[in-house]
């Protein structure tokens, strides 16, 4: 089946929206005044405009497809329902407690429940143009940031003038180091497979050099383990080349963890600036003032923690929990069979790699509660649970059903 390119181009918007919406951050100093100190407050139309841009593009979707049948059958009927469970327990809190992190949440995932619902899929060499794109975007806008930096003494967001190296933290494009650094895990193996040669080289370091620069312990951490789990994975199969990828994959991040250690002096100052965020995740595991009315779901509470899988269990109970990381699982498993069955193989791996760190970052940070990350997860959701029919899968595959 081939795909309705107009609904196609509304998705690949959608994804761009995701990419792009948070540029304005940087050139504007545009944020949180609190956290950001040569920022200004995000005025209300910044804030709210992600959420009307992208209920107009939904109601384009919808306009598109409106005479198409919907047809859930077998196997989505489950993935349907869990949407539907996920979206209605949110959109429940957000009515109650008029919280943004549920509209957030339920805003996002209503892209790749419509591209259920009604069968569509993405273009996948628009999307593929998209996210290339992106990663030269994304290279360059943090170059500026650095030289700005250093020329100007320019700060981004959640960057302190203390004097301190690791006290200026950088976000490329989104201007937000600990969303950006969750998406390098993606950009990451996307280029290692996307890219050749000397370019690919040239590219790896630069986007190893900006998860660094993050200091987003949570995602260098999350890119640490991930790159475990791959070569181990390797060994297994015993794919020679995948395990010199991967070795110098984890080999490059653990001795960047190394030099930062034998400077012992920056290193605890560091730690000791990181105390305070230590300990504000370690009290979301508390679990304080957790009823059986949270545990059930019934009467919802929007905290504010840290720890999104803790945001997970207040606002919807153990169901809205499970549910969450059972459709994640699932979708692990679609794009590990996409990436086998693929003549282009390494967007979807590149894909799982992301899906796989949001399930193991969530547990420290609330990603699913931060637009741009949790809006490219459903889109990857999505397109796992509507694999792409054109030139993307193998002649004569069919993993639609």
């Amino acid at each position: 089946m081939v795909h309705n390119k107009r609904v196609s181009n509304v998705l690949i918007i959608i994804f761009n929206l995701y990419l792009y919406y948070y540029a304005y951050r940087y050139i504007l100093r545009y944020n949180d005044s609190e956290t950001s100190p040569t920022y200004s407050d995000t005025p209300l139309i910044l804030q709210i405009g992600k959420y009307i841009l992208l209920v107009l593009l939904i109601a384009v979707f919808l306009l598109y497809t409106f005479k198409k049948k919907v047809k859930i059958r077998g196997r989505k009927v489950l993935v349907f329902i869990a949407f539907l469970v996920l979206i209605l327990q949110e959109i429940y809190c957000f009515i109650l407690d008029k919280n943004s992190n549920q509209l957030t949440f339920s805003l996002c995932l209503i892209p790749p429940f419509l591209m259920l619902l009604f069968n569509e899929q993405i273009d996948y060499n628009a999307f593929d143009k998209s996210i290339e794109i992106f990663v030269y975007i994304s290279i360059a806008y943090e170059i500026l940031q650095v030289l700005l930096f250093i020329g100007f003494n320019r700060l981004p967001a959640l960057a302190y003038d203390t004097g301190v190296f690791t006290d200026v933290r950088y976000g490329s494009v989104w201007d937000d180091p600990n969303g950006f650094a969750l998406f390098t895990i993606f950009l990451i193996p996307y280029s290692l497979y996307k890219f050749k040669g000397l370019k690919r080289i040239i590219i790896l370091v630069l986007l190893l050099g900006m998860l660094g620069l993050t200091f987003s312990l949570t995602a260098i951490a999350v890119a640490v383990v991930i790159a475990f789990i791959a070569l181990v994975s390797s060994i297994l199969k015993n794919t020679k080349r995948s395990i010199w990828i991967y070795i110098v994959t984890l080999t490059t991040i653990i001795l960047g963890i190394i030099a930062a250690l034998t400077k012992i002096d920056s290193f605890l100052v560091f730690m000791d600036s990181k105390q305070g965020s230590i300990l504000g995740h370690l009290e979301s595991f508390k679990l304080t003032g957790f009823t059986i009315y949270q545990f059930l779901g019934i009467i919802p509470k929007a905290i504010d923690a840290e720890s999104g899988a803790i945001k997970l269990l207040y606002i919807g109970g153990v169901l809205h929990f499970i549910v969450f990381f059972i459709l994640s699982i699932c979708a692990l498993v679609r794009l590990r069979i996409l990436s086998k069955n693929s003549n282009n193989p390494g967007i979807y791996k590149a894909m799982f790699w992301y899906v796989l760190g949001f399930m193991i970052g969530c547990i420290n940070l609330p990603y699913m509660y931060i637009f741009v990350t949790f809006g490219i997860y459903g889109m990857f959701i999505g397109i796992a649970y509507m694999p792409l029919k054109n030139n993307a899968i193998k002649e004569g595959e069919d993993l639609n059903e």
